[in-house]
């Protein structure tokens, strides 16, 4: 500008932002881009007033003081610099949203802003990059809405925005787009289950819920297990879409081994996972339990081989099939199937017995369960009724009301189809009206109500039980009538306790009491006040169960079996109920059976006629229980070939002996049983010659004595005809007569006369060669031939002795 009131130039250089519209009274400016409107001038005159003016905004207003008042000149230069950047308010940013969000739902609104206001309506925003693509997502650059416009893709979008003004300065920001997925979700687990260690079939153990709330589809599986390699396997439950967790087939788990597994469940949509685990407990196989079994049967003794006489059934707590055996039983009259029907497998004829027991137990696949007894009484054979549990006296309250059960008769007879009928005497008498007996049940109850203070305090009632052909009895049942306090009150009359004879400090089974106190907050404590004299038990007061002091032993009658102990609760007010406590003690098979000698030894006779008996061996034992002592026979070993036994004991002959006639010496060894317990013993049996005396007896004199009979009979025949031919003929081997001795070669014929001779001074010896020979000859007139003619040859005697000794001198082979 100039001044025109001074001749000299004068500049005046004003700075204003850029962009900035400069307006006042004195001074008119516009920014441009090229160069200033007015330039700046030097001279030889220095006039110029120079204002620096900093940065000012829109609608500043600057006045200029200057002594120069005339032929004022302007000149503005204006350093502009760069204008501000706008920018967003509100980013950079991450957001987080569900791949399941509305297609339309707004996720996000972009701001922005500029220093430069008046830039402000004039910004534009725009999207220059999506990384990765397509992330079905919109971007309004007039509302800054980031809005959903498809259904999203998991993962994380970066999406790139630039705000712009009017100038082109812009500024870039970045918005994080996290798409998230819902992860699949185990709904039931962890949890657990427990197996049998005796499964053997590929078993369903437990059904896996897997939810997915953005509707995945979801994949499980058994990727670990705890030990590895577990025998377990997930997959598919037939006809659905649910996993299920399953045993393998054939997994041959052990409880001793492994009691536990640990499965990790992995489920995943492909994008994240959920990871539970499910616990397997191994459980201890447990044995099939009999359901029939110890049982008794009844057998008569006409049942055919191969009857079922008996099925034994039992039941496995896992569900296995089962199957059945027998145990120490050699040369059994019986067998069972695996099925458990027990067959006859003897003729029982010849039995004698009235009872005979087996053992079996029962296999499930994997365990054996202990044996039990199945008992065969046979009928046929009339036995004796017993009263097993007579005589016995019972202590019972006076409170035992009208109906109250205070004894069951045992009655054993093995004749099951007998009837039998009982007999009764009482003492006092009015004892037939305090008790009845049910002779169907066997069970004595209460008649009328019992009084301990009307003075009768005992009743004796006495037993006899008949089967139309024996009886058994009398036998006394005492019954003491015991005072009692009306409180406490036990909820039953008689308790009762079963067990085994055991050892000190073994603890019995509960009784059960139960005492009811109309005295509120009172408690009880238990004692034995009766039946314990000699301290062989011992009760908890709390809880009143028994305990052993002793060793209890009902053998032999060392101990009873039955024992009736008063015990009585004592309430906190010292009042007092007594109840009787009937305990039971089994006989527990503790004792083997004893021979009663060492060894047995006696003596036969070779000749000893099969099936005889030769003598009776005897084994006792002392268990009481039948079952228990009842003893059973066998020949074990040596020479069981020629001995057999009875269920008595009684050995007999069982194959002839003859060929031992020389005082042989036979031995057998001898075992008796009693339910699993074996005692043995040796028998010695000492062979003597055969009894008789008589020489035919002997079939081997027979024999040689036959013979000689028949060598005899021919001899005499043969003799017979030599006789015949001599006399007849005058020889006997040759056809002429002069020859008929000759052939004999007698050195001395003459000797032969003189075995006719009577003189008194001839006499002969014994010549070992041909007999008869003389020792004196006489002088004989010569022989004389049948036809008169004398003869020069030595004489012969038709002498049956001369023909003997020749016969005699060929039996000793003379030549």
């Amino acid at each position: 500008m100039y001044d025109r009131d001074k001749q000299e130039d004068t500049t005046l250089i004003l700075t204003f932002p850029t962009d900035i519209y400069v307006e006042s009274g004195d001074l008119i400016g516009w920014y441009t881009e090229s160069s200033g409107v007015i330039p700046y001038e030097t001279g030889i005159y220095d006039n110029n007033i120079v204002v620096s003016i900093g940065d000012v905004t829109v609608g500043y207003n600057y006045s200029l003081s200057t002594p120069f008042v005339n032929d004022r000149v302007y000149a503005i230069a204006s350093t502009v610099r760069e204008g501000d950047t706008p920018d967003f308010t509100n980013l950079p940013a991450s957001i987080d949203v569900y791949d399941d969000t509305p297609i339309g739902m707004t996720l996000y609104t972009v701001s922005f802003t500029d220093a430069n206001i008046e830039d402000i309506p004039t910004l534009s925003v725009t999207v220059y990059s999506v990384n990765p693509s397509r992330p079905n997502v919109a971007f309004d650059t007039a509302t800054g809405e980031l809005t959903t416009t498809g259904l999203l893709s998991y993962g994380t979008f970066t999406i790139r925005l630039r705000v712009n003004d009017r100038c082109n300065n812009n500024n870039r920001r970045e918005l994080i787009l996290n798409v998230l997925n819902y992860p699949p979700v185990i709904g039931n687990l962890p949890a657990s289950c427990d197996l049998s260690e005796v499964v053997t079939l590929e078993t369903f153990l437990y059904e896996v819920t897997v939810s997915d709330a953005s509707g995945d589809q979801v994949t499980c599986a058994l990727n670990n297990t705890s030990p590895a390699g577990a025998p377990f396997l997930l997959k598919y439950v037939s006809g659905t879409s649910s996993y299920g967790i399953y045993s393998q087939s054939s997994p041959n788990l052990d409880f001793a081994t492994v009691p536990l597994y640990t499965l990790t469940i992995f489920c995943t949509d492909g994008i994240t996972t959920d990871v539970e685990t499910f616990t397997v407990h191994v459980t201890k196989n447990s044995p099939a339990i009999f359901s029939n079994l110890p049982a008794n049967v009844s057998v008569p003794l006409t049942t055919p081989l191969g009857t079922v006489v008996y099925t034994v059934r039992a039941t496995d707590p896992e569900g296995s099939s089962v199957s059945y055996s027998m145990i120490t039983c050699r040369s059994c009259w019986f067998s069972i199937a695996s099925s458990g029907e027990v067959i006859v497998a003897t003729s029982l004829l010849t039995k004698t017995s009235t009872t005979y027991n087996i053992d079996i137990r029962v296999y499930d696949g994997s365990t054996h369960s202990l044996s039990y007894t199945l008992t065969f009484i046979f009928t046929g054979i009339n036995t004796q009724p017993v009263l097993d549990n007579l005589p016995r006296t019972l202590n019972i309250p006076e409170s035992l009301a009208i109906g109250a059960e205070v004894f069951t008769l045992v009655m054993i007879d093995p004749d099951v189809t007998d009837t039998h009928s009982y007999v009764f005497s009482y003492s006092p008498a009015s004892a037939a009206t305090a008790f009845t007996f049910d002779t169907t049940t066997r069970r004595l109850t209460v008649a009328t109500t019992l009084n301990y203070e009307s003075g009768v305090t005992q009743y004796t009632i006495s037993f006899t039980v008949d089967d139309g052909h024996l009886s058994d009895g009398p036998q006394d049942l005492i019954i003491n009538i015991l005072d009692v306090n009306d409180a406490p009150v036990f909820q039953k009359s008689i308790y009762s306790v079963t067990d085994l004879e055991r050892n000190t400090n073994h603890v019995l089974p509960d009784p059960g009491f139960v005492v009811t106190d109309e005295d509120p907050g009172d408690t009880v404590s238990y004692t034995i006040t009766s039946g314990n004299s000699l301290g062989r038990f011992k009760m908890d007061p709390l809880t009143g169960i028994l305990t052993f002091t002793v060793n209890y032993d009902v053998d032999d009658s060392n101990m009873p079996q039955f024992v009736d102990l008063i015990v009585t609760a004592t309430d906190s007010g010292d009042m007092t109920a007594t109840v009787l406590l009937q305990v039971t003690l089994v006989d527990n098979n503790d004792n083997s059976p004893v021979w009663e000698q060492d060894s047995y030894e006696t003596i036969i006779a070779a000749d000893m006629t099969i099936g005889s008996s030769i003598l009776q061996v005897r084994a006792t034992d002392i268990d009481v229980e039948y079952n228990n002592n009842n003893i059973f026979y066998t020949i074990y070993s040596g020479s069981t070939e020629y001995f057999g036994i009875k269920d008595n004991g009684e050995i007999y002959l069982l194959k002839s002996v003859s060929i031992y006639g020389n005082y042989t010496e036979l031995y057998v060894d001898i075992r008796a049983t009693s339910t699993n317990r074996h005692v043995y013993v040796t028998l010695k049996v000492i062979v003597n010659p055969a009894t008789s005396d008589d020489f035919f007896d002997d079939t081997g004199n027979v024999a040689w004595f036959s013979v000689c009979i028949v060598v005899g009979v021919v001899a005499v025949i043969v003799f017979s005809v030599m006789l015949y031919r001599y006399f007849r003929y005058g020889y006997v081997f040759a056809n002429k007569t002069e020859t008929s001795v000759e052939h004999l070669n007698l050195e001395n014929t003459d000797s032969r006369n003189d075995v006719l001779s009577q003189g008194d001074n001839n006499t002969t010896t014994e010549d070992p060669v041909r007999g008869i020979s003389p020792s004196n000859t006489p002088n004989r007139p010569p022989t004389t031939l049948r036809d008169g003619t004398p003869s020069t040859e030595p004489p012969r005697y038709n002498s049956p002795v001369m023909l003997q000794d020749v016969t005699s001198a060929t039996e000793k082979n003379i030549p």
